[in-house]
């Protein structure tokens, strides 16, 4: 049986680019985690949403950095979300939440997209634990914050009083009892819409920024 012989130069070649690789993999994981550095700095130096109106529909919208590596910014609500280092925001699917309660900021994170019948299905592959879950991305945090004062869940039409300032109204016709005083909350924007996360919460709620 022949044999492919590897001569010295073709290996330092490979070695030269597995090493140029490496470098520019760090230099973009250096980049990201400054970006989400600074984004969190804005968040709580005082940044304020604008008031928009909200779109007539809420379109399906596509996650375009998937198959890409990424790591484990924060987990929400007791392992029902995942944050990411690029600020996108994932609802886990209720049966494998209890994975996800283990997981630990800064493991790293390989998304899969898998298409079935013009739907797009992700999975969400944890590389330092093995862990594998079925994932919803559900559109990027813009801002992070804390509910001012008490807070009992949604009712309808509740207004939601931020630390930065800013006044939340609920858009979408949802009732949850949960009482909490001044948990965190993320306002995520999707399709040109928002919607508010809340600590301790499985569901995101559509508002509207008033103030």
């Amino acid at each position: 049986m022949s044999r492919i012989k590897i001569s010295k130069y073709s290996y330092v070649f490979f070695l030269i680019l597995l090493i140029l690789a490496t470098i520019d993999g760090c230099a973009t994981a250096s980049k990201n985690r400054q970006l989400v550095k600074n984004v969190s700095d804005r968040a709580t130096n005082g940044m304020r949403l604008l008031p928009i109106d909200p779109p007539p529909n809420v379109v399906l919208e596509a996650y375009t950095r998937s198959k890409q590596s990424h790591w484990i910014d924060s987990i929400f609500s007791q392992g029902k979300f995942v944050i990411l280092d690029d600020e996108s925001v994932w609802k886990i699917d209720s049966t494998e939440s209890e994975k996800t309660k283990s997981w630990v900021r800064n493991e790293k994170i390989l998304i899969c997209e898998e298409t079935y019948n013009e739907y797009i299905f992700y999975h969400m592959l944890n590389i330092d634990s093995q862990n594998k879950v079925q994932a919803a991305y559900i559109g990027h945090s813009i801002l992070r914050t804390r509910i001012q004062g008490h807070y009992n869940g949604w009712e309808g039409n509740n207004i939601y009083k931020l630390a930065n300032g800013n006044v939340l109204k609920q858009m979408t016709y949802q009732y949850q009892n949960h009482y909490s005083y001044s948990p965190e909350a993320i306002v995520i924007s999707y399709s040109g819409a928002y919607f508010l996360l809340v600590d301790g919460v499985n569901e995101t709620v559509g508002v509207i920024v008033i103030q």
